[in-house]
């Protein structure tokens, strides 16, 4: 692919080039870009226990989900912050349980 859509040379460089792109692109598409492309191909069988077949997984494993979910959700929130925020619509109290913070996450491990 010489060009993208957005005329990056790929949707790395197009996301990259957006304000607060690095970070988005190491969060989000650099997680799940790997189930969508199945670079993961393992990811995509479990063996049953008691006869030894591949069971084929439509989605890949739980294992390296959280991460990503996380991030998601924390991506989610503020794009509705943003959006109440820039349009005045008054749900910051209705929207602020709903933030990720580190508690939420710690908690999640125990």
């Amino acid at each position: 692919m010489k060009w993208h859509w957005s005329g990056k040379g790929s949707l790395q460089a197009a996301i990259r080039s957006l304000p607060g792109g690095a970070a988005l692109y190491a969060l989000g598409y650099r997680h799940t870009s790997s189930i969508a492309h199945v670079a993961d191909f393992g990811a995509q069988f479990e063996v049953e226990p008691r006869s030894g077949d591949y069971i084929w997984e439509i989605e890949p494993t739980l294992q390296g989900f959280e991460a990503p979910s996380y991030a998601a959700r924390q991506l989610l929130w503020h794009a509705a912050h943003r959006i109440d925020e820039r349009l005045g619509l008054g749900f910051a109290a209705t929207l602020a349980p709903f933030q990720l913070t580190r508690a939420d996450v710690e908690n999640a491990h125990t």
